[in-house]
Order: C-alpha cells, then sequence, then structure tokens
C-alpha cells in the first residue's frame, strides 16, 4: 500500500509531505520529486494527515472502564491503546495489600503485549500517598519486592518514594 501526500513527522522532529510504501512496516520513503514510486493499486491519499510514530505510555493505570489492578478482559483495554496511537504501553498498578498486588502483577504478566508493569505503590510516603489506599502503605520489604519481581516475570519496576 501506498500512503500519498502524507504529513510525516521526520528524525529531525519536523513535518514533511512524503510518500510512505507500507506493509507490516514502513518498506520505502519517497520524497515528492521521487520518480521511483512503485505503481500500485492500493494507494490512500493522507492530505491533511499527519503520520507518526507510534507512542509509548509509560504510566497508565488503565482506561475505557479497565483497570490494571482488575481486569477481566485486556484485550478491551489493548485495543482502545492501539486506536489511539499507543503501541506499547507499561500498565501501572496502585498501592493494594499484598494478594491484591500478586494477583494483578500475575495476570498482567501472562499479557504477551505486556513489555513492563509499574508498581506505583505500596511503598510510599504517607504525606505525598494522593488517591492511594493509606492502610495499604507499608514499608519497603525486600522479600516482598522479590516475590513482585517473580510474580511479574521481571516485567516489575518498583519506585520507592
Amino acid at each position: 500500500m501506498i500512503l500519498r501526500n502524507a504529513e510525516v513527522l521526520t528524525g529531525g522532529f519536523a513535518f514533511e509531505k512524503l510518500d510512505l510504501e507500507i506493509g507490516e512496516t514502513i518498506s520505502d520513503i519517497f520524497m515528492k520529486d521521487d520518480r521511483d514510486i512503485p505503481a500500485i493499486d492500493d494507494v490512500l491519499d493522507l492530505s491533511g494527515c499527519y503520520v507518526l510514530p507510534g507512542f509509548f505510555d509509560m504510566h497508565t493505570h488503565g482506561a475505557v472502564g479497565i483497570d490494571s489492578m482488575s481486569y477481566e478482559d485486556f484485550s478491551v483495554w489493548r485495543d482502545y491503546m492501539y486506536q489511539n496511537g499507543i503501541l506499547n504501553f507499561f500498565p501501572t498498578t496502585v498501592t493494594g495489600y499484598r494478594d491484591e498486588v500478586i494477583s494483578a502483577l500475575e495476570k498482567l504478566a501472562r499479557e504477551d503485549e505486556v513489555v513492563g508493569i509499574n508498581l506505583e505503590g505500596p511503598y510510599l510516603n504517607k504525606k505525598r500517598r494522593g488517591a492511594h489506599n493509606e492502610d495499604a502503605i507499608r514499608p519497603a520489604d525486600l522479600a516482598e519486592m522479590r516475590d513482585f519481581q517473580k510474580e511479574s516475570r521481571g516485567l516489575g519496576s518498583i519506585p520507592i518514594i
């Protein structure tokens, strides 16, 4: 497929009107003065449209009624993210009791698309807890952190604030 007249975000962080040949990935980029654009029937005119690389959301607790702690159908969340240009994202937990966090990590780690998991809490400063459950905040525990890493198949990232 050829995407014609697209405003493409280039490596110099500027938009340039280009034609792209795509399949599973971008296979070729044509400048406006290129004469070697293949004659393909499958052409989409993107005049007035922008083409950007897929985004990466490093901190998302959920979307479309689904949250990282208790989701039932990960594909709904994943598909929503994809439809909005987010190709990779780190589901982010909230402070919870040990069993709640372990359950969330086990489920998230089973999803092929999950490349990392943010654990927000449970080792937070109670004075700066925001919306986190104060009763579930606790001092950092190395053994528990190891369990979290094990249950997340090494995908978990634990900030201590």
